[in-house]
């Protein structure tokens, strides 16, 4: 046995059983085919007297076609792009007697924004040939048509329909646009009906202003509010020296608390954003109580005259502190220090004589000048009178 007989041995087989499923495929498709066929001959068998008035014509034949269309060809005519019948073509012939008429397209002239083109159309009615030609109208355009009294101008042709576009405006309103087509000769007679307005909005241009040349109109939204808000007042913190404690230590004497109040503000917004805010009224709820923190100025070796440093610069709005510094340069604080001139703050004997006489309320005429008490009070009303300008040592 060769190589190919080999081959269709083994094959054999294989077809055997193939065979029963391809023949009735094969039957399959015969029947659907004849079904077709025979449902095709059903339909078509029906016969219609048809009447076909086109071109100032009329025919008559007894057509086998189930449809206007179909009548039609079986008749050897033909339609145009643009030509309708009456009925549709895709209208059922059921045997009655049935009249079609073919209306033939006529070159149509139109006009859109004075841009002229010619068309085709069979029919007579604007809307109808803009449908037919799908030529979108909005509702604001204006459309007319008419007669060609002069075809030869106009490229023979009998009818003419003029469209005439209403001006389209962008109205920039709510975050988003808007457009609309409008006759009105102002602003506001543009937009009136298109977009409410609140009474406190701003139109530009204005609504009074003219809407020829116009393309955007913008729409700020305004809106005003009356706000009650609860304010926080802030604490604040006072220093005040003390003289008790000592330098570099400080002392909480009184704790911060802070206070509120409530204010009545009218909020303005534009387009929901926040342009401006006036304060109608405020009201105290709860006072703030500033925190009071004491700060120790007393030196560490302040010595036995720190007491009557305090008191008679207190008295005299003279700091205690400066007048200490002076008086450790001057004296150390031994009040019976030098020789010609003497005491805390060396004063001359003809100094501290006048000096000493002259103190408010002669508190301390004829007072010794080693009286370290007398010397302090009296420097001190010195001092507030005419500074550290007599003395060598400064604070």
């Amino acid at each position: 046995m060769n190589r190919i007989s080999s081959k269709l041995y083994d094959v054999f087989p294989r077809l055997k059983h193939l065979a029963p499923a391809l023949l009735f495929l094969v039957f399959l498709l015969a029947l659907l085919n004849s079904t077709s066929v025979f449902g095709q001959r059903l339909v078509s068998a029906v016969e219609t007297p048809v009447i076909v008035k086109y071109d100032g014509k009329i025919k008559s034949f007894i057509a086998t076609q189930n449809t206007v269309g179909g009548a039609i060809e079986q008749a050897g005519l033909s339609l145009g792009r643009f030509d309708i019948t009456f009925p549709a073509t895709e209208t059922i012939l059921n045997g009655q007697k049935q009249e079609i008429t073919i209306v033939r397209a006529l070159p149509v002239l139109i006009s859109d924004n004075n841009q002229e083109h010619l068309a085709y159309s069979a029919y007579s009615n604007e809307s109808d040939i803009l449908k037919q030609l799908k030529i979108e109208i909005f509702p604001e355009d204006k459309v007319s048509s008419g007669l060609i009294l002069d075809p030869a101008d106009e490229n023979a042709v009998g009818q003419k329909v003029t469209i005439v576009r209403a001006p389209v405006y962008k109205i920039v309103v709510d975050g988003g646009e808007q457009i609309v087509r409008s006759w009105g000769k102002t602003i506001g007679e543009v937009i009136n009906g298109k977009v409410s307005l609140g009474q406190r909005d701003i139109i530009d241009p204005a609504t009074n202003g003219q809407s020829f040349g116009v393309q955007v109109i913008t729409v700020t939204r305004i809106n005003i509010a009356e706000v009650t808000e609860a304010i926080t007042i802030p604490f604040t913190t006072e220093t005040r020296n003390d003289y008790n404690i000592y330098t570099g230590q400080t002392k909480t004497t009184v704790e911060g608390v802070n206070g509120q109040k409530q204010q009545v503000v009218r909020v303005t917004y534009q387009n929901g954003l926040e342009v401006g805010k006036e304060i109608l009224s405020v009201e105290t709820i709860k006072p703030q109580v500033n925190k009071i923190v004491s700060i120790g100025v007393k030196p560490y070796n302040a010595g036995t005259w720190w007491d009557s440093l305090v008191a008679a610069g207190g008295s005299w709005g003279v700091d205690p502190v400066g007048m200490y510094r002076v008086m450790l340069c001057e004296s150390g604080g031994n009040p019976f220090s030098g020789s010609y001139y003497k005491g805390l703050f060396q004063y001359s004997p003809d100094t501290w004589s006048g000096a000493s006489s002259s103190y408010p309320g002669g508190t301390f005429r004829g007072s010794s000048i080693t009286d370290g008490n007398a010397q302090i009070y009296v420097t001190a009303w010195k001092v507030s009178k005419s500074g550290w300008s007599a003395w060598g040592c400064k604070p």
